[in-house]
């Protein structure tokens, strides 16, 4: 809940910290966390769409933060598929990749928040090594998808 010209709002949030809403806090998002930079995006504009102040001033976020990419929602959503198709049993993920982030950030792979930041070489070697991890996997779960580059342009 907010306060947007005298009256109180209430906003439901996804990823930004509540400390949001109190000019005086600043929000972190640690790198202990996993974030998808696109709804977080979102979000901030919706924010400030709404006149809450979102700057590097009172937001800040770990370099370490590893990335939600697509290509985790899709795993994630493959996996459920997979369980339920095995044991009868799903157990109802939002199949938006959380878990395989945070299985990526256990075993030190994937983006994080520095790798947005790193020059286009850089980035754009991670991310053609990273699409060659993918596709590989999808391969060995006998399913193609469309893990790609347009996804992430």
């Amino acid at each position: 809940m907010f306060r947007r010209n005298g009256k109180v709002e209430s906003h439901k949030l996804h990823g930004i910290p509540s400390g949001i809403f109190h000019p005086d806090v600043l929000s972190v998002i640690a790198g202990t966390t996993v974030m998808n930079p696109i709804r977080l995006a979102r979000e901030v504009k919706d924010l400030r769409s709404k006149g809450v102040q979102v700057e590097s001033s009172n937001l800040l976020i770990s370099p370490d933060t590893q990335l939600i990419m697509p290509w985790h929602e899709v795993r994630d959503g493959e996996r459920e598929e997979k369980r339920g198709r095995e044991t009868g049993v799903k157990i109802e993920t939002t199949k938006r990749g959380i878990g395989d982030t945070y299985s990526d950030h256990a075993l030190r792979e994937g983006f994080r928040m520095e790798d947005l930041l790193k020059s286009n070489e850089e980035f754009e070697r991670k991310l053609d090594l990273q699409l060659r991890d993918q596709e590989r996997y999808m391969k060995d779960a006998s399913r193609r998808t469309n893990v790609n580059r347009v996804i992430i342009s």
